[in-house]
């Protein structure tokens, strides 16, 4: 199951609102968290982006989540709200989690 985090920002560039996918648990430099997005696509994002960033609809997040299920291939994401200090653990120290994952 890989868990996603929808939130979108203002472009002042396209003057309009731009919706990003935020993968919480994906293993990345720490202080950061991974990040797609339609024209970037895969990407690391700093946690001031993260935050800058407001939620979006479910409504707003349909296309991106479409683009993520067909062409990135991801068949089993699941949507939550919050970027937990559980999960910026896993993403920034894998290595502590390898019992846990079966990695041992």
């Amino acid at each position: 199951m890989t868990k996603i985090i929808f939130k979108k920002k203002w472009w002042r560039d396209q003057l309009k609102w731009v919706v990003f996918a935020f993968f919480p648990e994906v293993h990345v430099n720490p202080g950061n968290i991974m990040c797609y997005g339609h024209f970037g696509q895969h990407s690391e994002a700093s946690q001031a982006f993260y935050r800058a960033c407001k939620p979006c609809t479910e409504k707003e997040y349909a296309p991106l989540k479409k683009e993520l299920e067909t062409c990135a291939r991801y068949n089993d994401l699941r949507v939550v709200q919050k970027w937990t200090r559980y999960d910026r653990e896993r993403a920034w120290f894998p290595e502590r989690f390898k019992d846990e994952d079966g990695l041992v």
